[in-house]
This record gives C-alpha cells, structure tokens and sequence, in this order.
C-alpha cells in the first residue's frame, strides 16, 4: 500500500511541475536549443538547463540533484518576450555552464535571417526546379506556357532569318499583335495535345 501511495504522489509531484514549470535547454556553445512546459526527469538532468520551478532546483525523488540554473518570473517573462530564433545563452558566471538567456545582437539576427533566408531560397528552388517536370496541373500549365512564347520566339527568330540581305530589312510579315484570347488558346492546344506532359 505504501508503494502504492509513493507512486501516486510521485505522479502528483511530476504533474504539479509539469503545469507551473519552463525549462529551457542550451547547447554549450551558447545556442539555444528548446523549452518545455511539461518537464520530466531527464530534462533536469540535461547539461545548460535554465529553470523555472519552484522549488529550484525540483525535488521529483529523494537525494536527486539537479545542476540547473533556476530563474525568477520576471526572468521567464523576458526570455519569453524574446523571439525563439532570436534567443542566446550565456555563461555569466564563467562556469563553463549556460545560466542565462538573453536576446541577440543586431548583428546576430542579422546572420540568423540570412541563413533563414538562404534556406527559404534553396528550399523554393528545389521546389521551383522538381515542378518544371512534375506531372500535375501546375506543371504541364508552366510548360505549355514555355512551349507557346518558345513557338513565338521561334517565328521572330525565322523572320529575322529571312531578312533581305539587300536592304538589311526585316521582311514584312504583317502580322497582328497576339491577344490574351489567343495565348490561352495556344497553351491550352499545347495542354490537350500533350506536348507538356
């Protein structure tokens, strides 16, 4: 029965942390890593580990030790005010151990953008680069599009082939402008004749 009794209150002492707690994980060189509102055990015994609890260190079993930094709300509150990507950990006391959380330099967000940015932009490349020849509406809408302005260019590039060599001017062709009604005319032909497959 007693066991009984150690364990349900063990379970109540985890659950009563779990909704009044945020821990929060850096790596050692200073990043930050992540947080959890719902603690157990093995996020305490994570090295760099930033803690808002009470008590703190937490007492989850007998004769446990936690080496955690412990903050105060407000200090949970200005961590949390600061976005996530935007966050950095520091060593105040030269333990070698992340004891606190604070906001980046100008500079620093400015590296972190930059390689989100470059990760955006390779990431839509890719995307950009598989759907040239995926067969889907998207796709064949792209190439026959392609096809209908190749077609156009290649009736430009004709009359400039005849041009007459004896007074270096373009042939007049007299050719009408195209409207809007012909180019989708023209792509949807490409569509159903399957030449954008």
């Amino acid at each position: 029965m007693k066991r009984y009794l150690w364990i349900a209150l063990l379970f109540t002492a985890q659950t009563a942390y779990a909704s009044t707690t945020t821990v929060y994980h850096c790596n050692a060189d200073g990043t930050y890593a992540s947080s959890t509102t719902s603690p157990v055990k093995a996020d305490y015994q994570q090295p760099h580990t930033i803690a808002f609890v009470d008590p703190c260190p937490p007492v989850i079993n007998p004769g446990d030790a936690f080496d955690i930094a412990c903050i105060n709300e407000s200090q949970k509150d200005a961590i949390e005010a600061i976005p996530t990507k935007y966050r950095k950990c520091l060593d105040t006391n030269a333990d070698t151990k992340m004891d606190s959380i604070v906001e980046m330099t100008q500079a620093e967000k400015d590296v972190v953008d930059g390689v989100e940015q470059t990760a955006n932009t390779a990431s839509i490349r890719a995307s950009a680069d598989a759907n040239v020849d995926v067969f889907d509406p998207d796709g064949v809408i792209v190439r026959a599009l392609a096809l209908v302005i190749m077609d156009e260019i290649n009736i430009l590039r004709a009359d400039i082939d005849s041009m007459s060599k004896e007074t270096n001017q373009l042939v007049d062709r007299n050719r009408p402008a195209r409207t809007l009604n012909q180019l989708k005319t023209a792509i949807k032909n490409e569509i159903n004749s399957g030449n954008a497959d």
